[in-house]
């Protein structure tokens, strides 16, 4: 990314990387100020040399790209399908040739444009593909955070300035002149070289005093304004109609021009004074600041003539253009214009193109004569912005919208939208009272939208961490529903959070009920989205395989439709199923995934849990992340009102810290943890399984006095939920406890029955550690032996290293030699090459995983060249195997 001044110098420099890249595919485009009211103009001209591949793509992406181009039509289009579909035709595109990218003036590129090329260049690590981009200072765009590399371009130094304005001039420059004009600059070479073609010889030789406004600006703007003033007034209109015109299309503005009595003739002169050039049917400016200032230069009357001149003239297959042109020529509130406006609103969101239809709406509504139909307007607005990731401007939207309302339900619509908002940017005890209000005033009128009100205030309380409360919130909402006046949807909202909470309380059998209850309709409808919570619910009463079926539709349809949004909370969920079922590979690739699905989509909410859950699966395995993890979670959750997330940190970081041996570290964490989950009423031990490691690390730490009651607490729970991993992890902890005799011995067997009917692999292997200790210490050491073997190959082939290293030090306390493993095949590899290599362990080919995975062939070959490397492996059924052998 090239970043720097107008006039600078970005341009030439793109110029000169287009003329070294013999041999390359280049692609160009260049962000035009108008153009960026229509989704994915830039895209469109970026790809048009390349678009004939597009036959390539899987075709579900193939349809994405098609619609979002205008190229086919299209019902949808989710936001991130897009983005993929360029990603693999871009890579499509360099394996038959080097691909070089070039976009000019990304500051006006369309923003669906721009964050689909911030998330393709991002992915495109091994691809033959360099990207060029140049942006004015001042700007923000998706594609700066995806720049890897950002130069600053900075003025001329003196030499080069003074030989810029001597070439320029055609005469000698004084040196003194020289550097004043280089200081009034800053260097910039276009204002240099406008005052070396405009300053008198005098002037720069210094025997005449210079002009008294010579700065980069005031140069350029009094350069162009001498320029333009040497045109007859007809070619100076018909530039205005060229400056008005978004698309640059020369048969669009020769008709509009022909409206005003303007023929080539007028752009003819324009071209030969050197301000415009037409190229294949497209017209550009010189410069871009040529056309700001020829169209800012024009009175207001001219402006809104040379719009409805280009809206009589935009081609009948871009009504969108019609009405922005119409728009911007219009006087006064006009309903008709804005029908149109919000017509061309509702193709940009079928192409997800919602920061567009956010601005055709918007100024829909500025043009809507009536209140209420002004404001449902912004409404739909501010869903379009909400959509495109831009809360604070959809609750300014909304605030707009709000003093116009007459009509009650419309009120409530937008308030229910302020709250979501609200919630979202992390403000839940304010969202929760405003539902609560919401729902009060809805309760007589409308119960369908007030049961869910009070569903999302009980699912703000339990963020918060008053479980108690959010009960009571929840039973109110359940208590609405059960008249049967809402819909489907509601009942599944009432079922799924009131479920969640019953189960949180330790309430098992009615919180189960109502968890399924909502899991059977997400089958039965067929509609998945927000089914990842019912599948965490459902974790927590160990009904993985329930929790799988839900959550494996989800992820392969996300990932079939590009929806990366529901793809990170899907993937999220499952690395906690997988993670306490002991399959710690797919855990640790999902969970890591899903923290950079959630930075890339830019969702702060979604990362504190990905990060919090990521966290976890590392500190089980002793890996150096998981306290940077942690904090991530902890603090996004500090910022966003995520109580909970301190739960998780807790978790993490107190598992992490007991495994490397720092027991007092460990129990300020865990005793944070057991604090929060006790001051939210928690009754449920499965919801974080941090109970046995808060009653192991008093047990290290001496204090047995805290170990037996922090194991009341987790038995109690136990025995009240009938929760079979808690029981065995309570057995244990009994075990430690009892230290020595035939209760030691009886308790450690008991957890190692229930284990039989269990899949926790590394409560089991710690019950074995344990065991074997104990055993060793009683002088058993050949029974030792057997129980420290099987320990110690559950914890190498789950990863979690510092447990291998306890029993490992456990067996040779024995007297028996032991061989020091590496771990499991995957520990050894980095976060996306374990991803690439579970994908393509289960038989996806490379175009396959890369379609899964949203990355290109190559950068599939790539990670899979590494990880056969790492792993010694040859082929992709050694792979497999390799993989295999690390699952307990």
């Amino acid at each position: 990314m090239l970043e720097g001044a107008a006039g600078i110098g970005k341009t030439s420099l793109l110029d000169h990387a287009v003329a070294a890249a013999e041999g390359f595919n280049v692609l160009t485009a260049r962000g035009v100020e108008f153009e960026a009211e229509f989704a994915f103009a830039g895209l469109h001209e970026l790809l048009r040399p390349i678009l004939p591949l597009i036959d390539r793509l899987p075709p579900l992406q193939a349809e994405a790209l098609a619609g979002a181009l205008q190229i086919a039509p299209v019902e949808h289009l989710d936001t991130y399908s897009v983005s993929v579909a360029l990603l693999s035709l871009l890579a499509a595109a360099a394996e038959e040739q080097p691909v070089l990218q070039i976009v000019d003036d990304a500051h006006w590129l369309d923003n669906a444009s721009a964050a689909a090329l911030a998330f393709a260049v991002r992915r495109l690590d091994a691809d033959a593909v360099a990207t060029f981009v140049a942006m004015r200072d001042g700007h923000d765009s998706p594609l700066v955070a995806a720049s890897q590399q950002r130069m600053r371009v900075t003025g001329l130094a003196r030499p080069e300035a003074r030989d810029l304005l001597e070439r320029m001039a055609g005469t000698t420059v004084s040196a003194t002149v020289a550097d004043e004009l280089r200081e009034a600059t800053a260097g910039n070479p276009l204002a240099l070289s406008e005052l070396g073609q405009g300053l008198s010889a005098g002037e720069l030789a210094g025997r005449t005093p210079l002009p008294e406004q010579l700065a980069a600006g005031a140069a350029i703007e009094a350069a162009f304004a001498r320029r333009v003033g040497t045109l007859s007034a007809g070619a100076e209109e018909a530039l205005l109609v060229a400056a008005a015109s978004d698309a640059g299309r020369m048969d669009t503005i020769l008709c509009a021009a022909a409206a005003s009595g303007l023929g080539e003739a007028a752009f003819l002169e324009a071209e030969s004074a050197g301000l415009i050039a037409v190229d294949r049917g497209t017209l550009r400016f010189e410069h871009p600041l040529l056309r700001s200032f020829i169209y800012g230069r024009a009175s207001a009357a001219r402006r809104r003539a040379a719009h409805l001149a280009l809206a009589g003239c935009a081609p009948e297959d871009q009504p969108e253009r019609r009405a922005w042109h119409r728009a911007a020529a219009a006087l006064a509130p006009d309903e008709g214009v804005a029908a149109e406006l919000e017509s061309a609103a509702h193709a940009f969101s079928r192409r997800s193109g919602h920061v567009a239809a956010a601005r055709a709406l918007e100024r829909a509504a500025s043009l809507t004569p009536g209140d209420d139909a002004r404001a449902r307007r912004l409404l739909a607005a501010a869903e379009s912005a909400w959509n495109a990731g831009s809360p604070a401007w959809a609750a300014e939207l909304l605030a707009e919208a709000l003093p116009l309302v007459r009509d009650p339900l419309l009120r409530a619509d937008i308030e229910f939208r302020q709250t979501t908002i609200e919630a979202w940017a992390g403000a839940p005890h304010a969202a929760r009272e405003r539902y609560v209000t919401l729902a009060a005033r809805l309760a007589a009128e409308d119960v369908d939208r007030a049961a869910a009100a009070l569903s999302y205030a009980a699912a703000m309380l339990v963020v918060g961490g008053s479980v108690a409360e959010a009960h009571t919130v929840a039973a109110r909402a359940a208590e609405l529903a059960a008249t049967g006046t809402v819909s489907s949807r509601t009942n599944r909202i009432v079922d799924e959070t009131f479920g969640v909470i019953l189960l949180m309380q330790g309430e098992t059998e009615h919180g189960r009920e109502r968890v399924v209850r909502a899991a059977r309709w997400f089958e039965d409808a067929e509609d998945l989205g927000g089914s990842q919570y019912a599948a965490l619910a459902l974790a927590w009463v160990e009904r993985y395989d329930d929790a799988r079926r839900l959550l494996e539709p989800l992820i392969a349809r996300s990932r079939q439709q590009g929806n990366l949004r529901a793809l990170a909370a899907g993937l999220e969920v499952l690395a906690e199923v997988e993670f306490r079922t002991g399959e710690w590979q797919r855990a640790y690739a999902a969970a890591s995934e899903s923290v950079r699905l959630a930075q890339e989509t830019d969702q702060p909410v979604q990362l504190a849990y990905s990060a919090g859950v990521l966290a976890i699966v590392e500190a089980a395995q002793g890996r150096e992340e998981a306290p940077t993890h942690a904090a991530l979670a902890r603090e996004l959750g500090a910022e966003r009102g995520l109580d909970m997330m301190a739960e998780y940190a807790g978790y993490a970081l107190g598992l992490f810290e007991l495994g490397r041996g720092s027991i007092g570290a460990a129990l300020a964490q865990l005793e944070t943890a057991a604090a929060f989950a006790r001051r939210s009423g928690r009754g449920e031990p499965g919801v974080l399984q941090w109970g046995p490691d808060l009653v192991e690390a008093y047990l290290r730490d001496g204090r047995v006095d805290m170990a037996a009651q922090a194991l009341d607490e987790l038995e109690s729970m136990a025995r009240a939920t009938n929760r079979k991993w808690a029981l065995a992890a309570s057995a244990r902890c009994r075990a430690l406890l009892a230290e020595e005799g035939a209760a030691a011995e009886s308790a450690y067997g008991e957890a190692a029955s229930l284990h039989t009917t269990l899949s926790a692999p590394f409560e089991r292997a710690r019950n074995e550690l344990g065991f074997g200790a104990w055993l060793r210490r009683s002088r058993r050491r050949r029974e030792a032996r057997d129980v420290l073997r099987s320990a110690l190959a559950t914890f190498e082939r789950l990863g979690a290293r510092p447990w291998a290293q306890a029993a490992h030090r456990e067996l040779e306390a024995t007297g028996e030699v032991v061989a020091r493993d590496g771990g499991p095949a995957g520990g050894v590899l980095a976060s996306q090459e374990l991803q690439v290599a579970v994908v393509v362990a289960k038989g996806a080919t490379n175009r396959e995983a890369a379609s899964a995975l949203f990355l290109s062939p190559k950068t599939i070959e790539s990670h899979l060249s590494s990880a056969y490397r790492k792993l010694g492996v040859r082929s992709r059924t050694q792979l497999a195997a390799a993989l295999a052998a690390s699952s307990p």
